[in-house]
């Protein structure tokens, strides 16, 4: 064999080498994984989000053959819960369940966050987005996306909307609708988002964006209308309910997702294990029935789906901020 042709198959055959030693451990790892029960934070008081990501964790035992131990670290609007995560060891054993506020929105409210949203955390999987709708008092004379336009362009600024407090989801929502839309509406911000619903039931507010599940026994009570799904498609339980895309082409509501997300650093194999058991738990059709009849839009994303996302809706929530004029704190 000449010396040059040997010399590139011994190179080959030591990089080749190489590769192996170092896949192997974390193959071999990711065979045994998990050894032991599972921290997932969630950076939200207790009976909040967190009560989303039980309807799957029975499911997720089963496939892991491990405990799954949810641990509320509320704070900081999800700061600290977020930096416990993004200071753990990429092990695949503290896991982070959070709303896109805590990684795509706070970053414009808060300059002085302890964590990069991108660089510290490994994205697992996008699960869920609740269904948000256009929402209106019952003795709103409109019955229509088009109709409320129209009522609003001939009472410009007599009409108001509600929100959770400035650089809110809600307040996000509620801009962007005005903007799309042409129109103005007053802001009235609360103090909490649970305060939104039965302020508009109330009549003290005319408008609100909020989720489909937060809203159904109003409707049912005659006090509240929905006039449309906020997003780009119907929702399937709700078919006759049409999307506000329809009236507004190419309207694009606020940011609103639910996410599994490990440290940095967390190796491969861990994530595609924990990614493949939320897609079988989230294909079980008892789960997939909670989700969807309690207002949610099951996903399941992979990874990559969900970094790009990820960016996508920040570059979008930086316009919004910037076309709103909040600055960070």
């Amino acid at each position: 064999m000449p010396p040059r042709r040997h010399s590139t198959v011994r190179l080959i055959a030591v990089v080749a080498f190489s590769v192996c030693t170092f896949a192997a451990p974390f193959a071999a790892y990711a065979q045994s994984y998990p050894a032991k029960p599972i921290r997932v934070v969630v950076p939200n008081p207790a009976g909040g989000i967190d009560v989303y990501m039980r309807v799957m964790l029975p499911r997720m035992m089963d496939l892991l053959g491990q405990s799954v131990v949810i641990e509320n670290r509320a704070g900081a609007s999800g700061a600290i819960g977020a930096e416990n995560i993004a200071r753990s060891a990429p092990d695949g054993y503290s896991l982070l369940f959070a709303t896109s506020a805590v990684l795509v929105t706070s970053p414009f409210l808060n300059k002085n966050l302890p964590y990069d949203p991108i660089k510290d955390f490994t994205p697992i999987s996008k699960i869920l987005a609740p269904v948000e709708v256009i929402a209106v008092h019952a003795s709103l004379p409109v019955g229509s996306v088009k109709q409320l336009l129209d009522y609003a362009r001939r009472n410009p600024g007599k009409l108001s909307y509600g929100s959770s407090g400035v650089g809110s989801i809600p307040h996000f929502d509620g801009e962007a609708f005005k903007a799309a839309a042409g129109v103005d509406l007053l802001h009235v911000p609360y103090k909490g988002v649970a305060q939104i619903v039965p302020e508009l039931a109330a009549g003290r507010i005319d408008v609100a964006f909020p989720g489909i599940g937060a809203v159904r026994s109003f409707v049912a009570a005659g006090k509240v209308k929905v006039l449309a799904v906020l997003d780009s498609n119907r929702f399937q339980r709700l078919p006759d309910v049409p999307s506000v895309s329809e009236t507004l082409p190419g309207f694009r509501a606020a940011p609103l997702w639910f996410s599994l997300y490990g440290p940095a650093g967390l190796p491969r194999p861990v994530v595609d294990r924990l990614h493949a058991v939320i897609v079988k738990s989230l294909n079980d059709p008892e789960i997939r029935t909670k989700y969807e009849s309690g207002g949610f839009r099951v996903i399941g994303s992979t990874p990559e789906e969900l970094v790009a996302s990820m960016k996508a809706d920040a570059a979008f929530t930086a316009q919004l901020v910037k076309s709103i004029g909040i600055k960070a704190d």
